[in-house]
């Protein structure tokens, strides 16, 4: 893979899925979604301790899933394809538990911050709205650098993306 490893981009739960699709097939037995999405977590589980539960389940599902945590996976069709370019810095960034906890309040209004943009940019990419789509990344990279989760090389990125026409960029 040419995914950057352990850059939040789920090539370790490709892999689990790739690996429970195999076995399941050598063993002759029909796996559904769900099913291939509950063992690619505990893999991810056992590996990470904590994982989000996104990345197995966008996987296993093969399409976008509104994903809530203690939630059926909701998958939705997107309008149209869009085109991702991924960068990779290389740089680990702040830690935001630790702004959360010396500063809850602040922390909680950017985090219901987040979830709007999240909701409007499910909407956004439901109906195809890819200048919309681009706004709200933008909005968001602008959130996450309140977080201390951005860094002056990913800054320098997403200016780049943006002048060479992208839309948005975080």
């Amino acid at each position: 893979s040419t995914i950057p490893v352990s850059s939040g981009l789920g090539s370790g739960a490709a892999a689990a899925t790739a690996i429970v699709r195999a076995i399941a097939a050598a063993a002759g037995h029909a796996l559904t979604p769900a099913e291939i999405s509950t063992l690619v977590f505990e893999s991810e589980r056992l590996f990470h301790g904590t994982p989000s539960g996104i990345d197995n389940t966008v996987i296993a599902y093969e399409q976008p899933v509104w994903f809530v945590r203690g939630q059926s996976p909701e998958p939705f069709v997107i309008a149209q394809p869009v085109t991702l370019v991924i960068g990779d810095t290389s740089v680990t960034v702040g830690d935001v538990r630790r702004g959360w906890q010396n500063e809850p309040a602040h922390y909680e209004a950017l985090f219901d911050a987040v979830g709007r943009v999240v909701v409007a940019a499910r909407d956004a990419i439901r109906s195809g709205e890819a200048g919309g789509l681009g706004r709200l990344m933008d909005e968001n990279h602008a959130l996450l650098q309140e977080m201390d989760v951005s860094s002056p090389e990913l800054d320098r990125l997403c200016a780049a993306a943006r002048q060479a026409g992208a839309l948005g960029a975080k």
